[in-house]
């Protein structure tokens, strides 16, 4: 495996990339949780999941975005997206195939979810949305996020608000995605679960054809099978 540590995509953050020794492998962007307001990208390496998808045949970028209190909303979103592009024009320097799923845990699952649901964040980044090969989102929050109801609004963080901080905002005839794998463990916040079981019936209600499925995990290490089931099959 090679490792690159601290790579600069923007002025302001940096990503780690873990790559195979072997070429024309497709490439995970995962983006980190932590309520918009903590973690960081060495979350791929020390959760063990970067060399878990290595040895499996996957690049595994994590990167870093800003956060609260610094940060407002939108410019997480446009680190997000801004990493992806980044990544996108890098991948076939580092002898990928130019395949990239996005992906993410809690916060950076809301993250992607917003990227894959939205596509200005992207198109703003120089990317087509529908260059994107997959989208994977463990326990993201698919309401409207708790920490911009807190800081931008002064509310309280557990409030349920389906608005255009929302994923579920942006679902609607229009939508269209190549493919999404929704995945809550047993110990998610209230609510969490429920939110994407709305998100995948709602996606379907629109279209019932698409490629979007919600599956529950206890661990980490489930949460890694029920990954690679999905994006090799």
């Amino acid at each position: 495996m090679k490792t690159l540590i601290g790579i600069r995509y923007n002025h302001r953050n940096r990503l780690d990339a873990y790559i195979p020794e072997t070429e024309r492998f497709p490439c995970i962007v995962w983006f980190h949780g932590g309520g918009l307001e903590g973690g960081d990208k060495a979350e791929g390496a020390g959760s063990g999941l970067a060399e878990r998808f290595v040895r499996a045949g996957y690049a595994f970028v994590s990167a870093n975005y800003r956060l609260y209190p610094e940060a407002k909303y939108p410019e997480y979103l446009y680190d997000a997206a801004e990493a992806v592009s980044f990544v996108r024009e890098r991948l076939r320097g580092w002898q990928g195939s130019g395949e990239i799923i996005v992906a993410g845990r809690a916060a950076g699952a809301w993250l992607a979810a917003m990227l894959a649901l939205n596509g200005r964040w992207l198109s703003a980044a120089g990317t087509d949305p529908g260059e994107i090969s997959g989208w994977m989102l463990e326990g993201g929050q698919m309401a409207s996020h708790g920490s911009v109801i807190k800081y931008e609004q002064g509310y309280d963080p557990r409030l349920q608000r389906i608005d255009e901080y929302a994923p579920l905002f942006y679902v609607g005839p229009e939508t269209s995605f190549s493919r999404m794998l929704l995945v809550c463990r047993g110990e998610e916040k209230p609510c969490r679960a429920e939110q994407n079981m709305l998100l995948c019936q709602s996606v379907r209600s629109f279209c019932p054809q698409a490629d979007i499925s919600f599956v529950r995990t206890e661990t980490e290490a489930a949460f890694f099978r029920e990954a690679l089931r999905w994006l090799r099959r």
